[in-house]
């Protein structure tokens, strides 16, 4: 970073926004101790440095108000009633937009490096670059909702992706914010990029679609039949998982019942036969106990 800074791009960067902004804070209007400040911070997005929509002049003291705050602080309320601020993000939005979309394509089928499709460590580092910048997209949207006109084709990328389950919070949060698209509004998106949605919009041939609220509104009725399908898949894997398992406790229930009617069947076999041998032997005594009266009654005679 400090190669940037100390370049003479930066240095007609930093001259540039100056002059634009009347040599005055955007702020306060204090004409001394004037610092540019980065909308998009430099180390963490190099490619803004030199960009002059991304540079606002602020005194000293106005700027120290947004150290560590860069990405939370809505400068529209910031600069309070600063008439170029609009314009300035909006232009900003658009590259930021962009910048976006390209992290987020990041890897795709439409790369041909092998090494990206081969190397799984490099495929969730790619993933990893994908996370990060949709969690950027969405904490910006937060603070500057209004910029959501200029940040629907990630938001579109994103819910028409396989990067991400379509259960996902990302994509259910994708929904959501395209859901508060304005009717009025519409954008164009590349069709450069691995999304069904561009395939099924018939480009036109400057390889660009209209992102009308009609196309947005297909775009999320696909992705909620999509997750409605897979419901309905679930659950019927669901059903027949819990039909194998109440056949195979019928089946295990039946041995058990089985196994249960043979043994007492064995136990009454045995009991039979026992039965039977003390009867033989009741028997037998009852022969001794005659024979021997017989015999004492024939020896009296």
């Amino acid at each position: 970073m400090n190669n940037i800074r100390n370049s003479p791009g930066y240095r007609q960067w930093r001259n540039g926004v100056k002059r634009r902004d009347g040599n005055a804070c955007r702020r306060c209007g204090f004409e001394n101790n004037l610092q540019v400040h980065h909308i998009k911070p430099l180390d963490k997005y190099p490619p803004f440095a030199l960009e002059l929509d991304n540079g606002l002049t602020l005194c000293g003291n106005c700027h120290s108000l947004l150290k560590g705050k860069e990405e939370t602080t809505n400068l529209r309320a910031f600069l309070g009633n600063d008439s170029k601020i609009d314009q300035q993000l909006k232009s900003i939005d658009g590259s930021f937009s962009a910048y976006l979309e390209r992290k987020l394509k990041s890897g795709g089928p439409h790369v041909r490096d092998e090494a990206v499709t081969t190397l799984f460590s490099h495929q969730s580092e790619v993933q990893r670059v994908r996370d990060k910048a949709i969690l950027t997209l969405f904490s910006h949207l937060k603070v500057y909702p209004n910029s959501l006109s200029q940040m629907l084709p990630p938001l579109v990328f994103v819910l028409d992706s396989k990067h991400w389950d379509d259960e996902s919070h990302t994509k259910r949060e994708a929904v959501e914010w395209l859901k508060k698209a304005p009717a009025e509004e519409s954008r164009r998106v590349s069709v450069n990029g691995d999304s069904q949605l561009v395939i099924d919009l018939a480009p036109t041939p400057d390889e660009e679609s209209t992102l009308t609220p009609e196309v947005i509104s297909s775009v999320i009725s696909k992705y909620e039949q999509r997750v409605e399908q897979r419901r309905i898949e679930q659950e019927r894997v669901a059903e027949e998982e819990r039909l194998r398992r109440e056949t195979e406790e019928k089946r295990r229930t039946s041995e058990r019942q089985q196994v249960l009617k043979e043994s007492k069947e064995k136990r009454e076999d045995e009991m039979d036969t026992e039965d039977r041998k003390g009867c033989g032997m009741c028997l037998i005594i009852v022969i001794i106990i005659v024979v021997g009266w017989l015999g004492t009654l024939i020896e009296s005679c």
